[in-house]
């Protein structure tokens, strides 16, 4: 045989092998890929689940073998109210869906990149019956209490504390997480910028040093416990946001709010502004009364008293900039004031 009908001989026997697979490279079906290795090396934790994987890419990661049990436990859930909403039996329910899973498999196969030989058809079907309840049932599942949204908090303690706002301890024995923000109205006048009782109440942290692996160990179970709230969670989220230097921690010490016995205020400092990392947080616990504390922080006096203390910090000459700025916004309040006076 001549070398151009062996070539082609060799050419024609690959192109009918790869025209024969259900799920070959010409299909615009394959969705579904394995990030490259190039750009896998460069962050791998951006392409890799961190609670819980969906489909058979993942379905082997060690870290990941937990959260198996929790979508069984959803699909039995979901069966289970099928059963009672239909009046049919366990049996006649799975068998159904089973069938329907496996009319897919073929199709499903096809979305995925053709290197994807890990699992025969019977345990690909299996995972998608598993993970497809499991997804069902978390989109129906009601939530047994509202979940807020995750706000933007951009305040430090010492800002809050400038801005007029006390810190003070929460002790409410029924809720020992709870943070209730309290904002005093008074007439205007000079009373308001001399008396501050608008506060701010947290519970009282009392720092360890058995603290940092209890609250880790806390975190770590609300991440993998899908029906669980993020108190803990939400709570190390707020403490981040409110501590960012060691003055912040000092502060909230004076306040009676934080104790601890970790020695310096900057290993408490670094305890919650790394505590959360590589953390997601679901829902916000105290979405309502931070957004009150937010809307407080907007207001006149307090957004201009915040805005002074983030130029003071931001700065080299921050003691001159600060009183310059005081002179010249003191000079046109009363400039104001005579002007109305005289009008």
């Amino acid at each position: 045989m001549a070398t151009e009908d062996k070539v082609h001989e060799s050419i024609r026997i690959l192109i009918e092998g790869e025209s024969s697979r259900p799920n070959h490279s010409k299909q615009s079906n394959v969705t579904i890929c394995m990030v490259p290795d190039s750009l896998r090396k460069l962050n791998p934790h951006a392409y890799t689940p961190r609670i819980i994987s969906i489909g058979p890419l993942h379905k082997d990661d060690a870290h990941l073998r937990a959260m198996e049990e929790h979508k069984v436990t959803y699909m039995y859930r979901l069966f289970h109210r099928t059963v009672q909403s239909t009046k049919k039996d366990m049996e006649q329910i799975t068998r159904k869906c089973v069938q329907a899973i496996l009319g897919s498999v073929t199709r499903a196969r096809a979305c995925y990149a053709p290197s994807f030989t890990c699992y025969d058809d019977s345990k690909l079907a299996e995972i998608m019956v598993i993970d497809g309840c499991f997804i069902l049932e978390l989109l129906y599942r009601p939530r047994a209490t509202k979940r807020g949204p995750i706000p933007t908090i951009s305040y430090s303690a010492t800002e809050i504390v400038g801005a007029g706002v006390r810190f003070k301890a929460q002790r409410d024995e029924n809720s020992l997480l709870a943070v209730k923000f309290k904002h005093s109205f008074f007439v205007p006048g000079l009373v308001s910028l001399c008396v501050r009782d608008t506060c701010f109440k947290i519970p009282v942290l009392s720092i360890k040093n058995s603290t940092p692996s209890l609250l880790r160990n806390l975190i770590a179970y609300e991440q993998c416990y899908p029906l669980s709230r993020h108190y803990i969670t939400s709570f190390a989220f707020l403490m981040d946001r409110l501590i960012d230097t060691k003055d912040d921690v000092s502060l909230l010490v004076r306040s009676k709010v934080l104790q601890h016995n970790l020695g310096a205020s900057e290993d408490v400092t670094s305890l919650f502004n790394n505590i959360c990392n590589g953390v997601v947080l679901r829902d916000f616990y105290y979405t309502d009364e931070w957004r009150k504390l937010d809307e407080y922080c907007n207001q006149f006096w307090p957004s201009i008293l915040i805005s002074l203390r983030r130029l003071y910090r931001s700065t080299t000459w921050k003691t001159l900039t600060v009183i310059a700025a005081m002179i010249i916004f003191a000079v046109t309040l009363f400039q104001t004031i005579y002007t109305v006076q005289n009008d």
